[in-house]
């Protein structure tokens, strides 16, 4: 309900911009929202038999409550801003049924992480690395090995590179060159970096860019392969995104860089140097 009642205000706002900007002699396409969803719509193929990687029309079948929650959004921007009919400028702005011109993109994403965080806890894509943070605790009590999820895999991408695309986005919609301005079916992307690791590997990488003994990794962690994590939301084991769409709407050539465009994500191993640089002090 909160996000229909979001929608809606943008709706209004929108409105408003809309009239503003007519009497301005602006005939823009109006106000956009950017919607960020997650990959997390979509299950895995364990109950839709559908497999990644996803397409952004590719079914959704969410699986946990944060899902559910992302996929309940995604439909409020489509029933509320989406569906609105375009500006006719042979009617009044407040006739009934009258469009605003201002629309929703819906733009998914996978696992993110901040390259300036300043707590480990703020993306799971690092909050394994608390293991190894200094403590008088640690010191002087037994260490309890931690299971960590070596059985789903993930596509960690750093919100520069999120931004980044936004803003490729957002350039193209300024110009009236994004293909939302003429085709209403085309209202979700997909961002996400191609580099794909299960957790207990990512955080394997992250010990050796930080020179992390080997034998202090094992004291501390071990990998779960068996299945998802237990005592935990359910969730599906791959839910790669296929970005194709978006570097086709941005302008790209989809076939130019192994299906990733011209535009070239962080590699894991110089996206977590970025993001875990000054470690332990700057997370203590």
């Amino acid at each position: 309900e909160s996000t229909k009642h979001l929608a809606r205000e943008c709706q209004n706002l929108a409105r408003m911009a809309a009239e503003k900007n007519d009497g301005r002699g602006n005939h823009s396409a109006g106000p956009y929202l950017i919607y960020i969803s997650t990959s997390y719509v979509f299950d895995g193929g364990v109950t839709s038999k559908v497999f990644p990687p996803y397409k952004p029309q590719s079914k959704t079948n969410p699986i946990n409550n944060y899902g559910r929650s992302k996929w309940e959004g995604e439909c409020a921007v489509r029933d509320i801003l989406n569906n609105q009919p375009e500006s006719s400028t042979t009617k009044n702005a407040n006739d009934e049924g009258e469009g605003t011109g201002g629309r929703g993109i819906i733009v998914r994403v996978p696992i993110l992480y901040g390259e300036d965080c300043s707590d480990l806890s703020e993306s799971t894509a690092l909050e394994m690395m608390k293991l190894f943070i200094p403590s008088t605790q640690l010191a002087t009590t037994q260490i309890k090995r931690k299971n960590i999820d070596h059985w789903a895999l993930r596509f960690p991408t750093s919100v520069e590179d999120v931004a980044r695309v936004l803003k490729l986005m957002i350039d193209r919609l300024v110009e009236n060159k994004f293909p939302a301005l003429a085709h209403s079916s085309s209202d979700t992307y997909h961002i996400a970096s191609p580099h794909g690791t299960t957790k207990y590997e990512l955080m394997q990488l992250q010990a050796k860019l930080l020179n992390i003994p080997t034998s202090d990794v094992d004291e501390r962690a071990a990998g779960n392969s068996a299945g998802p994590p237990k005592n935990s939301a359910p969730r599906p084991q791959c839910t790669q995104l296929d970005c194709t769409e978006t570097w086709k709407a941005l302008g790209c050539d989809a076939s130019e860089e192994a299906d990733r465009g011209s535009y070239e994500f962080a590699t894991l191993e110089d996206g977590m140097k970025r993001a875990l640089h000054g470690f332990p002090e700057r997370f203590m």
